[in-house]
């Protein structure tokens, strides 16, 4: 799939291909549950859901809008400019400006509602996967890191509150873990470090204070090398953080680049940084398709998706 292919979609079509992709069900009718609901064209580009049986015998009901009990609930843009604007987003053009001229005719406010609709899915699905496990085990190294994502430059401008960000990388398997912090206690660090590192993995950090405890931790190996004199410890190749830091530069990109980001969506972009690092050799349109049906899954409520029902 590639944007010409959707470029030449007519509405139905994207529809149908929603459907494949698992973001929009074909419901079954509640009184022929054996029988699929056609998709019947009832506007110019809008379409709904018919049970043929329950249309032909004139019982009522039978009928189901395509938006319902799905991700678009509730949404107007047309189906395909949808399609169009995830894809979009997906190849990494998410700047509003960018998208907001790709899209032609479509308000900026709405490229910002829909992004910001795709950063939902990103912190669902990447904080669902760094539950299911920790990285790192026997045998392999991690290393741990942590670096500021905004505070006031050169004491000037606007005094902003510094937003920590804490995370590791496993240089065997190249899984990652990056969350936000409300400061660099070591109470608060080891908390992260135990909750996202598996027992038996060797730790390497710079020679932070907040560290000092993983040096009598049963579960890890951990070493150090002392930034303020060498970048790899002396005698000691495999002892650095070069891979950790090198990671940080897509996810503070990701946050830099909205010049004036409001606070409360730091971490929605840092989302998206994670999410696009996670799948950086994947098929990046066919992952968020995958994980907006993780997300929502079609036939849901509203009410029952978890992402909204814990607000």
């Amino acid at each position: 799939m590639n944007l010409t292919d959707i470029a030449r979609m007519s509405e139905r079509e994207a529809i149908e291909f929603l459907v494949v992709e698992g973001v929009l069900q074909n419901p079954h009718c509640r009184d022929h549950s054996h029988a699929k609901m056609r998709l019947i064209k009832k506007q110019k580009d809008r379409y709904r859901w018919e049970c043929a049986p329950c249309i032909y015998s004139k019982r009522g009901g039978g009928m189901h809008a395509v938006r319902d009990a799905n991700w678009l609930q509730d949404s107007r843009l047309p189906i395909k400019s949808v399609l169009l604007l995830v894809y979009l987003w997906s190849t990494g053009l998410s700047s509003v400006q960018q998208l907001s001229k790709e899209m032609g005719d479509v308000a900026a406010t709405t490229v910002i509602d829909w992004c910001r609709y795709l950063r939902d899915v990103c912190g669902w699905a990447t904080s669902e996967r760094l539950k299911e496990s920790r990285i790192g085990g026997p045998g392999t190294i991690c290393e741990l890191d942590e670096t500021v994502m905004s505070r006031r430059k050169y004491h000037r401008g606007r005094i902003v509150k510094a937003r920590w960000l804490f995370g590791g990388i496993c240089r065997e398997t190249k899984e990652m873990f990056a969350v936000l912090v409300p400061d660099r206690r070591a109470e608060t660090l080891m908390s992260s470090i135990t909750a996202h590192i598996a027992p038996g993995t060797t730790i390497i950090t710079d020679g932070f204070a907040s560290y000092k405890g993983l040096a009598d931790h049963p579960d890890y190996n951990w070493q150090w090398v002392n930034h303020k004199e060498n970048f790899v410890k002396p005698g000691h190749p495999q002892v650095h953080t070069q891979t950790v830091e090198r990671m940080w530069r897509p996810l503070k990109d990701a946050v830099r680049s909205r010049h004036g980001t409001d606070e409360g969506q730091v971490e929605s972009y840092v989302a998206e940084g994670i999410w696009r690092q996670l799948h950086g050799n994947d098929d990046a349109f066919k992952a968020i398709l995958a994980d907006i049906a993780f997300f929502w899954p079609p036939g849901t409520d509203i009410d029952s998706v978890p992402f909204y029902a814990e607000e």
